[in-house]
């Protein structure tokens, strides 16, 4: 019997349904001859046997594309998020700084210097420093007599305390044990339980430890000074810096003002130099000054003193210009009257009032007549500088040039309470006379 060979089937995505038993028929064909979304039609089989089934047709169903609603929403939560962190991160935290500072044996130094970014903070111990900002911080640590620290950095966090603590070593403490000690006059020494060590400053590390004499000492200028010094294992002890008391000091004196004289006094002891420049020698237990002169120029007055350690000095002496008030004070009055006496001598009467009341007046009543109208002036100064008073009247400080006074005798009182000083003298004016008062305070 011949065989058929079967076409081959073309391909299909959907095929249309085969009756099965039990089921209800397919589909009617659509326009083309086929069933609803099949392909073309296939055409008869020969000899091939009859299938009792058909396969029912299907159907490629993409899915529904989904909402990109709640992953908006999700970046909007994580933003938030995010938003939230970077304000918490950048809003400003501070805390605290807490500095101890000891020495190796623990105890507490008070006196130190403690810096926090270079700006010093504190100068005892514990150190606390509030309001510190969030982050690195670099402290330094200064104590006198103690090995400087290196400079630490340590990290804030807001609202916590950071906490630093320092154990100094003595200065030369890993070197020895000694003493240490300053000066700067010239010439002074320091000697060591009679041993000389040389000029200052020095620093020793070499002693033992107990009790030592210190000795320093200069040139006969100088009154030495001698103490004793206990010293510890492996300590360096500053004695800082040392002045020794000027016993016999030395003023070398120039002048600036050529022609003024000048002096030296202690008390009633003067000494006036003939020629300048001088060099002397003073002894300190004394009082010094220095004084010149020079007409037409204020007087000058310089106290001399070796207080403060330096035993050789030099002094120039320059003298200030009188004003044009000091001068007209302090000029002298003219001969006649500087000549006359105290009382009016009818002599002067007669030269200072009209000729006509001289002749038709007697000596007393032309005394009280002079008295009662005539009128002087005064030209008041003094050396140093006063407050005056007139007759009891307060005028005020020198110089006081052409104050009017009447005819007669008068007190004028010079007052220095800056300088203790204080002095009286009795001036007579005549009528139509300007007379000088003028007082030297000091003498």
């Amino acid at each position: 019997m011949p065989s058929h060979a079967a076409p081959a089937m073309p391909a299909q995505v959907n095929t249309a349904p085969m009756p099965m038993p039990g089921r209800s028929a397919p589909p009617p064909p659509n326009a083309q001859g086929g069933f609803l979304n099949s392909g073309p039609a296939l055409p008869p089989v020969t000899g091939a046997p009859t299938l009792g089934n058909r396969m029912e047709a299907t159907q490629l169903v993409r899915p529904k594309e989904a909402s990109k609603a709640p992953m908006i929403g999700a970046a909007i939560a994580i933003a938030s998020i995010a938003f939230g962190i970077v304000v918490f991160v950048m809003m400003p935290r501070t805390g605290r700084i807490a500095v101890n500072v000891a020495d190796t044996k623990g105890v507490t130094l008070n006196r130190v210097e403690i810096f926090v970014d270079g700006k010093k903070q504190c100068e005892t111990a514990p150190c606390i420093v509030d309001q510190v900002s969030a982050g690195s911080h670099e402290v330094k640590v200064l104590a006198q007599g103690y090995d400087t620290p290196f400079d630490r950095t340590v990290a804030v966090e807001g609202r916590k305390d950071a906490t630093l603590d320092y154990s100094l070593t003595s200065t030369g403490a890993q070197a020895g044990t000694g003493i240490k000690v300053s000066g700067s006059q010239p010439g002074v020494k320091l000697y060591v339980d009679a041993v000389e060590m040389g000029p200052l400053p020095q620093e020793l590390h070499t002693l033992k430890p107990g009790m030592h004499t210190i000795r320093l000492a200069g040139t006969d200028r100088y009154a030495p000074l001698e103490k004793n010094v206990t010293v510890s294992l492996n300590e360096v002890q500053d004695l800082g810096d040392q002045t020794l008391k000027v016993l016999k000091g030395k003023a070398t004196i120039t002048l600036g003002t050529t022609g003024a004289k000048v002096s030296i006094v202690s008390g009633s002891d003067r000494r006036e130099f003939p020629t300048l420049p001088i060099a002397v020698d003073l002894d300190t237990s004394k009082s010094w000054a220095l004084e010149a002169s020079k007409a037409g120029f204020a007087d000058y007055h310089q106290v001399v003193s070796f207080d403060d350690g330096v035993a050789e000095k030099t002094f120039n002496i320059v003298l200030d210009p009188k004003t044009v008030a000091f001068a007209a004070a302090a000029a002298p009055a003219p001969p006649p009257a500087a000549a006359a006496p105290a009382p009016r001598a009818p002599a002067f009467v007669a030269h200072a009032a009209p000729k006509e009341k001289d002749t038709s007046a007697s000596d007393d009543s032309s005394g009280s007549s002079a008295s009662s109208v005539g009128e002087g002036y005064l030209n008041i100064n003094s050396l140093p500088a006063s407050q005056v008073m007139l007759d009891g009247k307060l005028l005020g400080n020198t110089p006081k040039v052409h104050v009017p006074v009447s005819a007669g005798s008068h007190t004028v009182v010079f007052t220095n309470n800056d300088q203790g000083l204080k002095k009286q003298i009795s001036v007579s004016v005549g009528a139509g006379e300007t007379k000088p008062a003028i007082a030297r305070l000091r003498e």
